[in-house]
């Protein structure tokens, strides 16, 4: 288990005493820990005299003793005062003091400033897939294991941008002189084209060399597991449920290749045949039949596959 620590905002608090008769105190208390300084201001619905307004008193034992008192009382002469105090201890006790003649209610609004090191956060807890939050006074430094939160698997944080890859195969072909509609190569692991077992994704492009110089038609065979076409340099020779894993084909015509002299090239781009692996598997499987006549050696044809992976 992980965790991470989210900062919250800077909160100001409020306190009201409600009506405090002339020559009264009224008391409150609070939990501080993790705190260095209590800083706010003090308001009055009424006039107060000088020995009117706010007494600090502190505890380090969550209020069972109250064993500070603020250097000084904060005095409000007038409608309102600030003031700032330095916390020693885990707990802060606030009496609102009315010296004046009439009664006053007065308004405490402050914050608490977290000491060097320390704040108030949010406690987030990564779990088995689950995000529990809860409150905590503070925290200190320290290192947050997130691997051991997020082990390997589908559960991770910040990827950003596509998965994509290129893989390279070599088409295995007979030597054997090919007829229109023979298999040229059966089919071939591509092997990791999908991310994950029954992964899912799309061929983007496919370049082609013809080493043999041939230029010739054929059809790119693409399915989701290692059926066979049939023999190669033979007819094709397919069953129906063979067939039923066929993702797609792409066809390569002859007016597709750049001519390179000594060899021929086709690179066909914005495929966008969509290709899944079978749930065992992040392979996908690729053959060729030809459409026309044309004689290869065995290892005349290569072939890079892009592919946009989910």
């Amino acid at each position: 288990m992980g965790k991470l620590y989210v900062q919250k905002f800077p909160e100001v608090l409020a306190y009201d005493s409600g009506s405090v008769g002339s020559g009264c105190t009224l008391t409150g208390s609070f939990l501080c820990s993790g705190y260095s300084q209590i800083v706010g201001f003090l308001t009055s619905s009424g006039s107060l005299n000088s020995s009117s307004g706010l007494r600090i008193h502190q505890s380090v034992n969550k209020g069972t003793d109250w064993d500070y008192l603020s250097a000084s009382q904060v005095s409000a002469t007038g409608f309102s005062a600030s003031y700032m105090v330095d916390i020693f201890g885990d707990a802060v006790r606030v009496q609102f003091i009315n010296g004046g003649t009439t009664a006053a209610s007065l308004r405490m609004l402050f914050q608490l400033k977290p000491v060097a090191g320390t704040a108030k956060m949010s406690d987030v807890v990564i779990s088995s897939g689950s995000i529990v939050v809860t409150n905590v006074d503070s925290i200190t430094s320290g290192s947050v294991d997130i691997a051991g939160a997020l082990p390997a698997g589908e559960n991770h944080i910040g990827e950003i941008g596509g998965n994509s890859d290129v893989i390279d195969i070599a088409l295995t072909l007979s030597t054997d002189p090919y007829a229109d509609g023979n298999v040229m190569a059966d089919m071939q692991e591509v092997s990791g084209a999908m991310r994950i077992n029954g992964g899912a994704g799309a061929i983007h492009s496919i370049q082609l060399l013809d080493k043999d110089d041939n230029g010739g038609n054929l059809d790119l065979v693409f399915a989701k597991t290692a059926i066979s076409l049939g023999t190669e340099a033979s007819a094709v020779s397919i069953s129906d449920a063979s067939a039923a894993e066929i993702l797609g084909i792409v066809s390569v015509a002859s007016g597709d290749y750049a001519d390179l002299i000594g060899s021929q090239i086709v690179t066909k781009t914005k495929v966008g045949l969509l290709v899944e692996s079978a749930s065992d598997s992040t392979s996908i499987w690729m053959g060729a039949i030809s459409r026309d006549t044309k004689t290869h050696t065995s290892n005349g044809i290569t072939t890079k596959i892009g592919f946009l992976r989910d």
